[in-house]
């Protein structure tokens, strides 16, 4: 390695040749169960030049027609799938649209490295080879898990890998600074003496659209509202409705499913500050997913018993800019006539927020005045849907506490 200080031009030489036009390995984080959800995403990002998709927004036998095209990759490769998330290979550029797009997912991870670590010096040695001047800017953090490994102490591991790239980078004239709570976070994961490096390109938690602003008591990150949604098939309804919306998360995150509207254009990621970001590629990349817009595919509706909640639902609403009507309401009483397809969605009340009879009148009232409408609710137990025709039923956790996504038709 040429240990003589890096110019600024011959950084950028550097970037262009083993970096910018390389294809890198990525790991897209979701929740738990919905990898299959992620990884029909992830497909999105292949879809290019195949006859009829850009109309039908359809391939295999997934239905994409939620999800239009938005300036794809072509060369994203999906390497594997595991709890938690799914693995792919893809050029730079699929970093961008994946932050940008990706409606499950709760971070990028961009894969550095992989290595059998035994020892402090194992990790020290190979870690100092790594080129660290192509990812890291002047301050950048780290996070360490270790599982069945024999080094497991978490500051002494982020030392030892500080040391190492301070080794690679001083020689160079590049002396970037290992600070907590830093925009770009260096992952570093020990499992079975194996170590696993990565950079979190997201920065903060996808989940964190930059709409919602505030909450109401237990709400359902966007992320996961946006993985329930998409395992329905959510183009073929006229009529979206949660009855319970509370801060509006489900009906706001299916209008901006409807309306093609990329959830990550209000906010801020971690990849812009790589060496090698493209601040004039990103504006475009932006620019295309706005013109992708399209007219909402459907009317949607959120009601709640707490005027509060409706406050703030609509404050997120408007942040989101999408269009959905908000309504006080007491979901025991709603009636709503339909015109068409319709659908019912919602985190219902569980946990100490609610009594059993509360969802028993709210079950009598569904099949009184929802005859024929299909559902999804977040629910604690399913005992107050007998009756109801379930066709999917798939726990998962939320806040902790395991819950169940059912959905059906009344």
């Amino acid at each position: 390695m040429n240990s003589q200080p890096l110019s600024p031009k011959a950084l950028e030489r550097r970037l262009k040749r083993h970096f910018l036009k390389e294809t890198h390995s990525f790991f897209a984080v979701c929740a738990l169960g919905f990898e299959d959800v992620l990884e029909a995403e992830l497909g999105m990002l292949v879809m290019k030049n195949r006859q009829g998709d850009r109309e039908t927004g359809r391939q295999g036998d997934f239905d994409f027609s939620p999800l239009l095209p938005f300036s794809p990759s072509p060369l994203l490769e999906i390497t594997g799938k595991e709890p938690g998330g799914v693995s792919f290979n893809a050029p730079l550029d699929t970093m961008y649209h994946a932050n940008l797009n990706l409606r499950s997912a709760h971070r990028v991870l961009l894969r550095i490295d992989d290595f059998l670590a035994q020892s402090y010096p194992m990790l020290f040695n190979k870690a100092s080879k790594i080129p660290w001047e192509l990812y890291l800017p002047k301050q950048f953090s780290i996070q360490v898990s270790s599982k069945s490994s024999r080094l497991h102490q978490h500051k002494n591991i982020a030392k030892t890998l500080n040391d190492a790239i301070q080794t690679r980078l001083n020689p160079l004239g590049l002396k970037p600074i290992l600070k907590d709570d830093t925009a770009l976070e260096i992952h570093v994961r020990f499992f079975q003496d194996r170590c696993t490096l990565s950079i979190n390109t997201s920065g903060e938690h996808l989940h964190k659209r930059s709409y919602r602003q505030l909450t109401t008591e237990a709400p359902i990150r966007e992320t996961l509202a946006a993985s329930l949604l998409q395992t329905l098939d959510l183009a073929s309804f006229v009529f979206v409705v949660d009855p319970m919306c509370g801060s509006g998360t489900l009906p706001i995150e299916a209008a901006l499913l409807g309306a093609n509207i990329a959830p990550g254009l209000q906010r801020t990621f971690a990849f812009e500050h790589l060496p090698g970001f493209q601040q004039s590629k990103w504006e475009r990349f932006k620019r295309e997913a706005q013109e992708e817009r399209q007219a909402p595919l459907a009317t949607y509706l959120g009601f709640d018993i707490d005027p509060k909640n409706i406050v703030i639902a609509k404050e997120n609403a408007n942040k989101a800019g999408v269009q959905v009507k908000f309504e006080v309401a007491d979901a025991r009483e709603l009636h709503i006539p339909s015109q068409g397809k319709s659908l019912l969605v919602s985190n219902v009340p569980y946990g100490e927020r609610l009594e059993d009879s509360m969802l028993n009148d709210f079950a009598k009232n569904l099949k009184k005045n929802f005859k024929g409408w299909s559902f999804g609710f977040v629910c604690k137990d399913t005992q107050w849907l007998k009756g109801f025709k379930i066709e999917q039923k798939k726990s998962f956790e939320n806040g902790g506490m395991k819950v169940f996504w059912v959905s059906g038709t009344i």
